[in-house]
């Protein structure tokens, strides 16, 4: 781009066009523009891989949680050491263009400090790489932690609603809390049984994968692998409540996948 746009100011075009061209080369040449693209390119490679992923079908809740989550900490160790990364960045500007300048536009300016009526001295203008990290990279990311956690938001209430449905198929003792709120969130589908049905199906799944060491049983199930297996050994009467809770979790698991895209619409 960097090229046409250098080319256009040579051509034989139209004098505005040729005006446009040359402005539009100005900025793009900008270290601050270069710095910034390469922010983005970070950025946005990660959201694009983590997007993906959560829009593929039958992908867990649990985990897109945790993908989430763990790309809003990402997000914020960007803001955290933002500093760094400009002059990580700046030294790989060059690399862009060798018309990329080698310092920030307004490096020239003079600074400014600004004096109260009562004779006290304010905070001095930025200017420079703090300018840019302040006004431009901090409301970036800012603007990224804002949308992602209300993206995250509805991932961590389901995650927390079913949380005692990942409990059953692992090592990790059962919440009974989990248990207790799904109860009462869907207190006309699901009864006060569902807490002796986890106990005991966690016991028969480890007895049974102990008792039966040549049965094709995957080492860590999916609640997808969970229901299919209730209702091949016809556990369905034995595990009503499970059953249910299971029908329920897949049903909104299936309604977020048909969402669109989780990062299509930023307001940057």
């Amino acid at each position: 781009m960097l090229t046409r746009s250098k080319c256009s100011i040579n051509s034989e075009e139209k004098p505005e066009c040729k005006r446009d061209a040359k402005n539009l080369y100005h900025k793009l040449v900008k270290l601050e523009y270069a710095i910034l693209t390469l922010v983005w390119v970070e950025v946005l490679e990660r959201f694009n891989k983590t997007s993906k992923k959560l829009q593929t079908p039958g992908f867990d809740v649990f985990e897109g949680y945790l993908l989430l989550s763990s790309l809003l900490s990402f997000v914020k160790e960007l803001r955290e050491n933002s500093a760094d990364r400009i002059a990580h960045h700046k030294s790989e500007a060059k690399g862009l263009c060798e018309d990329i300048t080698s310092s920030y536009s307004d490096a020239s300016k003079r600074i400014v400090t600004w004096t109260f009526s009562d004779g006290t001295s304010g905070i001095a203008s930025l200017r420079g790489a703090d300018k840019f990290r302040i006004e431009v990279l901090y409301q970036l990311y800012d603007c990224l932690i804002i949308q992602l956690r209300k993206r995250i938001d509805p991932y961590e209430q389901i995650a927390k609603r079913f949380k005692f449905l990942s409990e059953l198929v692992n090592n990790s003792e059962i919440d009974e809390d989990s248990i207790k709120l799904i109860i009462s969130y869907y207190k006309d589908d699901i009864d006060h049984k569902l807490v002796n049905e986890c106990y005991q199906f966690k016991e028969y799944l480890h007895l049974r994968k102990s008792q039966n060491r040549e049965e094709n049983m995957p080492s860590k199930m999916q609640c997808a692998d969970v229901l299919q297996f209730i209702c091949e050994q016809h556990l369905i009467e034995v595990f009503p409540n499970i059953t249910t809770a299971l029908k329920l979790y897949l049903t909104m698991l299936s309604r977020a996948v048909k969402q669109k895209g989780i990062f299509q619409s930023y307001p940057l």
